[in-house]
């Protein structure tokens, strides 16, 4: 009964969440294939293929522009590969939390935008600066971006720490954290993977600039608010006095609070849950 409901849990994420879960079973579906391709010897002995390594030398980011040219594909492969399950596990992990977050608080469309250039980011940036002579395979340069996107966007927001039952952190301190230990691992294992986090990092701090001054969609793709004509309307209003320091705590006080009430009913009835007027002051809202 148990694995029924588990069963029935996967088929309805995968149906609630396509593009998440299409690209977890991407990662999932390519472990698989590389590793059946070399238990079946196949890259490193076989025809064309022969003294290639399937999960690095052909799905891998090179570390050198001119071979970059002859497999222009694993600028994306790449990101659908990893060195080991172990790896998989724990990126996918990774990659189902804040990838729920993300698309509950932002959009799918803006988690497929920040995901994916991330990934071809770090990729690039190995490609032109990796100097290991090797290849990358992984999906942390992407996750890294999504991840700085949500901790720049909402740094205030609290995050529960599994398996630690009520312990939580602030996103923008869990991010820091999540950065700093994959980049400790990338330097003591020796090989120049920090780069393509540096430049996943660089695309989520541009889009945590960039999405607040686009106007706002929701889960679906609609337009939650239209800030042209908001901005109109605010030009008939009588001009107000400005705020005293008191004033002005209190008023980031209550926005604040009503921020917080919103992304907890995010979390536990989903975006779509939200009246427009709930979408629109999140949007506009800078804390």
């Amino acid at each position: 009964m148990q694995g029924q409901n588990i069963v029935t849990q996967i088929r309805t994420f995968f149906a609630r969440q396509p593009l998440l879960g299409g690209i977890i079973g991407a990662n999932v579906i390519m472990g698989f294939l590389v590793l059946i391709l070399q238990l079946m010897g196949i890259g490193y002995s076989y025809g064309m293929l022969r003294g290639y390594s399937v999960g690095y030398d052909i799905f891998g980011v090179p570390s050198s522009l001119q071979q970059l040219i002859t497999r222009p594909w694993s600028v994306l492969t790449y990101m659908f590969v990893h060195s080991s399950f172990l790896q998989m596990a724990i990126n996918m992990l990774m990659l189902y939390g804040i990838g729920m977050m993300c698309i509950g608080w932002l959009g799918s469309r803006r988690f497929a935008w920040t995901y994916f250039l991330g990934g071809i980011a770090g990729g690039l940036a190995y490609s032109c600066f990796g100097v290991s002579g090797g290849s990358l395979v992984g999906s942390s340069a992407a996750l890294i971006a999504v991840f700085v996107l949500l901790a720049v966007s909402f740094p205030d927001q609290k995050v529960q720490l599994w398996p630690f039952q009520g312990f939580t952190l602030s996103l923008w301190v869990v991010a820091l954290l999540f950065l700093g230990v994959d980049l400790l691992f990338c330097s003591s294992a020796g090989n120049n993977g920090y780069i393509a986090r540096v430049a996943g990092a660089g695309v989520g701090f541009f889009f945590a600039w960039v999405y607040p001054r686009l106007k706002p969609i929701s889960v679906g793709g609609r337009a939650s608010g239209n800030r042209s004509r908001m901005r109109v309307s605010s030009k008939n209003k009588a001009p107000r006095r400005p705020l005293s320091d008191e004033e002005y705590n209190a008023n980031r006080a209550q926005n604040q609070k009503q921020v917080d009430a919103i992304l907890d009913k995010i979390s536990q009835k989903g975006y779509d849950s939200l009246s427009r007027k709930e979408k629109e002051f999140l949007f506009r809202y800078k804390g």
